[in-house]
């Protein structure tokens, strides 16, 4: 980790180092990724020949991968044939969507008996959703995520770059966003899976031409892959790279931020993490 990146988690309180990530063409040597499985495409779905049942036997959350990752290193991937699910395949950009199945699988519409995720109130709503959020198609055949450090050594910078942090350290990241761009509304948080708020959303805001720090984490169903009260700010890699250059410019270095600092300590403690 270098030393303007390590002065800038210390200032905030963050104790792991940002995942940062990007679409690759070539495919990591890691074993770390969802198992392959061949996904079915809308055209079969339109036409009946569609069996969603060998993508949920096979069923593994990014997110997960991404935890695994926080935890040992390495790298992270999912491509299209290792989609992890069906929904994250579409959200991710390695089939087209939505699926019609995944719409009524995430409101409260398959008549099947398969336990539904109720997160909006029908398919419709959902279709709505996923327009509005409209995932851009992948420019590789790999989405790799790494520890941004890790992205050193690459012929490559990454394209966005993922604090995981509790509210504590969450409020430094937000605030700062906007002294940053100047921007009352850089912080959006929409709705979404976790995939969803930590790649399909900034990709989207990135290709509107406006700068966006997206804020994740509120889906139930991937929660169990975060820490006890842990969110996540994805913000495009040029972000990443003024903020940690230019804090000491802002409120970071105040007073005020150090009386935060206090309750940063408090929280530590209280989750066994000083």
């Amino acid at each position: 980790m270098n030393s303007k990146l390590q002065s800038f988690l210390d200032i905030l309180g963050i104790t792991e180092e940002p995942v940062a990530w990007a679409y690759e063409a070539e495919k990591p040597d890691s074993d770390n990724h969802p198992p392959d499985c061949d996904m079915p495409t809308l055209e079969q779905e339109e036409k009946g020949r569609a069996d969603f049942r060998p993508a949920f036997e096979r069923f593994s959350c990014l997110i997960k991968h991404v935890w695994v990752l926080r935890k040992k290193g390495g790298a992270a991937w999912t491509s299209a044939d290792h989609p992890g699910c069906p929904g994250g395949t579409q959200y991710v950009g390695f089939q087209k969507g939505p699926y019609d199945f995944i719409a009524r699988y995430v409101s409260c519409g398959l008549p099947e008996g398969m336990e539904t995720e109720h997160y909006l109130d029908g398919p419709d709503s959902f279709k709505s959703m996923f327009q509005c959020m409209d995932p851009l198609p992948a420019p590789n055949p790999y989405l790799v995520f790494r520890k941004v450090g890790d992205f050193e050594p690459l012929k490559h910078d990454p394209e966005f770059v993922t604090f995981f942090a509790r509210p504590e350290s969450m409020s430094g990241l937000h605030q700062y966003a906007a002294f940053l761009t100047n921007d009352a509304e850089v912080v959006a948080s929409p709705w979404g899976p976790g995939c969803g708020n930590m790649v399909s959303w900034p990709r989207t805001y990135r290709a509107t031409g406006r700068t966006r720090a997206v804020l994740g984490g509120w889906d139930p169903s991937m929660r169990k892959f975060l820490k006890t009260d842990e969110l996540y700010m994805t913000v495009p890699y040029a972000l990443y790279l003024d903020m940690i250059e230019r804090w000491e410019e802002s409120f970071l270095s105040t007073a005020t931020w150090q009386g935060q600092r206090k309750k940063i300590a408090r929280s530590a403690k209280a989750w066994g993490e000083e």
